[in-house]
C-alpha cells in the first residue's frame, strides 16, 4: 500500500474536520443572527398590534357610522338593505364613507364590474377631490396640521394632474400619520 495514501486521508480528514468546524461557526452565527430577527419581529408585532386592532374594527365601525347616519356622504340614498353593497365596495377597495358625494356611491354601486367602476372614478376624479378637500377642511386638530397640509398638496397636485407630485405627496402624509401613532424610535434595536 502506498504511504501517500494515508498522508492524503490525513490531510482531507483535517481539512474536513476544519469545514465541521467553520460550519459549526457559521451555524452558531447564524442561530444568533435568526433569535436577533426573531426578537426585533416580536418588538416590532407588540408596537403594530395596536394599530391593527385599531383597523380591525373599522368594518363594524364604518357599519356603526352609517346606521347612526354619520356619514352624510351618502346623502337620501342612504339605506340600510345597501350595507352589503357598500361593504363589498369596502373590500374591493373603494373607501366610500364620507367620500365620495352619494351620486358617486351610487353609481359605483350600480357599476357591473371593475373596468365599470373605475371609468366612475374616472369620470367623477374632479368631484372626488372637492369632496376630499371638503373633508379636510373641516380637521382643526394641530396634531394633524403635518398630514392635513401634505393631503392639501397631494389633492391639489391631482386636481393639476401632477400625479407624481400627488403620490410622494400622499406618502409623505402617511409618513406623518404614522410619526403620530408609532413612535419611530422604539423599533431601532441598539446593540450592546
Amino acid at each position: 500500500m502506498d504511504p501517500d495514501i494515508f498522508k492524503n486521508l490525513a490531510k482531507v480528514g483535517k481539512q474536513f474536520s476544519e469545514t465541521i468546524q467553520k460550519t459549526a461557526l457559521f451555524n452558531e452565527q447564524l442561530y444568533k443572527a435568526l433569535e436577533q430577527t426573531r426578537e426585533n419581529a416580536l418588538r416590532l408585532q407588540e408596537m403594530v398590534a395596536p394599530v391593527i386592532k385599531q383597523f380591525e374594527g373599522t368594518k363594524n365601525w364604518l357599519s356603526k357610522l352609517d346606521k347612526a347616519g354619520l356619514t352624510p356622504n351618502l346623502g337620501d340614498s342612504r339605506s340600510h338593505r345597501k350595507v352589503k353593497s357598500y361593504e363589498r365596495l369596502l373590500k374591493m377597495g373603494y373607501a366610500i364613507f364620507w367620500i365620495p358625494r352619494a351620486e358617486v356611491v351610487d353609481k359605483l354601486l350600480d357599476a357591473k364590474n371593475e373596468s365599470s367602476r373605475k371609468k366612475v372614478i374616472l369620470k367623477h376624479k374632479k368631484e372626488i377631490l372637492e369632496d376630499c378637500s371638503e373633508a379636510l377642511s373641516g380637521i382643526t386638530s394641530r396634531n394633524l396640521k403635518n398630514v392635513k397640509e401634505h393631503l392639501e398638496a397631494a389633492i391639489n397636485s391631482m386636481m393639476a394632474e401632477n400625479y407624481r407630485s400627488a403620490q410622494s405627496t400622499s406618502a409623505i402624509a402617511f409618513d406623518a400619520m404614522l410619526d403620530n401613532i408609532i413612535d419611530v424610535s422604539s423599533l431601532t434595536h441598539h446593540r450592546h
